[in-house]
């Protein structure tokens, strides 16, 4: 059927639907199949679909896949019921993202530590609370203020006891807080990045390398734009640091997209 203008929307928003109800699977045991991998997660509710990534030539397992629920209600129970152990094997399940995103740094990463952006004067620590807390338990909540003037700078940060709420938080993009609109980020230390840096290598390779399968490990339109050091240090010293490795982050991963293509 052609795409028309109504079409797409209508495609994207199944899209987003979708993601929302996907796991990554990592650390499978090579003995994993599909038949084991959706026996065990069907405890938590009905998948309508589970893979059990391979080789294209020997057929052996990578050692990660997909599952996807019927509903978020059964992803979020699969993944309050960590840790999943299967064929004998601790596993690793994050929340999936869109191909598309996975190429960008911080997709392969998982923190506790989540940056909020767009905060208003008018915007205090309980209003960040009683909106990030229906995600999972808090351990800190911090809004940056400037130092002489004590106005607060746009931005705070929300750590977690777990790393998927932020996960969680990061997919869904879109937030309003005390009525105005916040961005959301995973807040990301230079080792972190690096860590990232690393993974992604691999990460990039097999996904491009698969057509079939559009969905990879979670998401972050890491800081590239002006005032984006402010995700992870707050000094101006190691936030001008953090702009020339994100730069370099940047760079090298469209480099590795380039190449895979």
């Amino acid at each position: 059927m052609e795409k028309t203008l109504e079409t797409v929307p209508l495609e994207r928003k199944k899209r987003e639907k979708e993601q929302f109800r996907k796991l990554f699977i990592g650390g499978l045991s090579f003995e994993t199949t599909e038949e084991s991998l959706r026996n065990y997660y069907e405890q938590w509710g009905k998948l309508t679909d589970c893979v059990v990534m391979r080789d294209p030539a020997s057929k052996r397992s990578r050692g990660f896949g997909f599952v996807t629920f019927s509903s978020m209600a059964e992803v979020d129970a699969a993944m309050a019921a960590r840790p999943h152990s299967i064929d004998g094997r601790v596993v690793e399940p994050k929340r999936a993202v869109a191909r598309e995103e996975s190429g960008k740094p911080g997709a392969h990463v998982t923190v506790k530590k989540l940056f909020v952006g767009g905060i208003k004067e008018d915007t205090e620590e309980h209003h960040l609370r009683d909106y990030f807390e229906e995600y999972g338990k808090i351990d800190t909540i911090e809004i940056i203020t400037d130092r002489q003037s004590g106005k607060k700078r746009g931005f705070g940060f929300v750590t977690f006891d777990d790393h998927d709420p932020v996960d969680k938080i990061v997919l869904q993009k879109y937030h309003t807080i005390n009525g105005h609109n916040a961005e959301v980020r995973k807040a990301l230390s230079r080792q972190e990045m690096q860590e990232d840096l690393e993974v992604a290598i691999l990460e990039v390779a097999l996904v491009m390398e698969e057509e079939e399968e559009d969905m990879v490990v979670e998401d972050l339109d890491m800081a590239t734009r002006v005032g984006a050091t402010e995700v992870v240090m707050t000094t101006m010293e190691e936030a001008i640091m953090e702009v020339e490795i994100t730069m370099i982050l940047g760079i090298i991963t469209s480099n590795l997209l380039t190449m895979v293509q």
